[in-house]
């Protein structure tokens, strides 16, 4: 069974140098997931003044369990040891990225999920209307969603009408998780923790301190 989960890889507010070992970071991360037997797909990415700086960038990694194993040895803060690329004369020698969770958007209804349930239409309507099952409910089934439709005496239309109902509150739901999502990603990037880091990295060639 395929799985996926989206990371967003941060710099920050950090300097350029940080942008740069999120560049690295993102190319080790990618190595590693390969070697899982997992997938990553680049969905975001700011860049800053060139293409070898990463601000930010939004990974959708695919595939089986070893997710899991992966992820739980990237989330977190990751620091880098060495002097800046840029400036000869800094004497920083720390620098920190960090890597968050985001929750999945819904981004495909798969027809599989949507259960429909016929029930006898309540209120006015007459008589008819209240001896046949016309009454619709749909329900998505991975996040619980209903939407009901009983305007009409024919259950073809009632379920018609019953599944636009749910494919526009799924939507809205959608639009929601990503607005909340937009506004974390902003606040994650103030919010990078410098120490207790997951990771260490050291040197040109990025060699792997601590796990």
């Amino acid at each position: 069974m395929n799985l996926s989960k989206t990371v967003l890889f941060s710099a920050g507010t950090g300097p350029e140098e940080c942008q740069w070992v999120l560049s690295h970071v993102i190319a080790q991360f990618g190595k590693e997931a390969l070697r899982l037997g997992l997938t990553t797909n680049e969905v975001d990415r700011i860049e800053g003044r060139s293409a070898l700086l990463t601000k930010s960038s939004v990974i959708q990694v695919t595939g089986g369990h070893s997710i899991d194993t992966l992820l739980s040895q990237w989330l977190g803060t990751i620091r880098w040891i060495g002097k800046s690329p840029f400036r000869a004369k800094h004497k920083r020698q720390n620098w920190y990225v960090g890597t968050h969770l985001l929750d999945t958007v819904i981004e495909e209804i798969r027809w599989n999920e949507i259960r429909f349930e016929f029930t006898k239409a309540s209120g006015p309507g007459g008589q008819h209307r209240n001896k046949t099952n016309s009454a619709v409910r749909s329900i998505h089934i991975p996040s619980s969603t209903q939407a009901i439709a009983s305007d009409q005496r024919s259950q073809h239309e009632n379920k018609r009408i019953a599944l636009k109902r749910l494919l526009e509150k799924i939507q809205q739901q959608a639009d929601k998780i990503e607005h909340d999502q937009i506004q974390s990603r902003w606040h994650q990037h103030h919010e990078l923790i410098r120490g207790n880091e997951v990771r260490c990295y050291q040197g040109a060639h990025f060699g792997l301190l601590n796990r």
